[in-house]
């Protein structure tokens, strides 16, 4: 007696929309934590803003903040180039997953920029 059995795996994605839109608003916020200030403030406001901000750049770049950012955008990267982005966040969403890895980009530059 032969039988065959057939299983359909259904493909969850890892993460839903929402949760890369919540990635998506969290980079936001860190984007403009590290923003310059603007260019209308006094001398001495800006001053002020300038050093905030480099504190708190001091404070995640000792805290390995840097690093972590720099390994998850190799990660997403290679995840990409190995075709697994589809399989693990579905086929819609990889459009979110362009603009997390792009503001992780931005975040790093802001972390970086003095």
């Amino acid at each position: 007696m032969n039988v065959c059995i057939v299983l359909t795996v259904a493909i969850v994605p890892l993460f839903t929309d929402s949760d890369q839109e919540e990635m998506v608003m969290c980079l936001e916020d860190l984007i403009n934590y590290f923003a310059q200030p603007e260019e209308s403030c006094d001398h001495e406001e800006k001053q002020n803003k300038l050093k905030a901000l480099r504190n708190r750049q001091d404070l995640f770049q000792e805290e390995g903040i840097l690093n972590l950012i720099l390994e998850a955008i190799d990660k997403i990267n290679v995840i990409s180039t190995q075709g697994l982005l589809v399989a693990l966040i579905g086929e819609e969403s990889s459009s979110n997953w362009d603009a997390i890895t792009s503001y992780l980009y931005q975040l790093l530059a802001a972390i970086i920029k003095g």
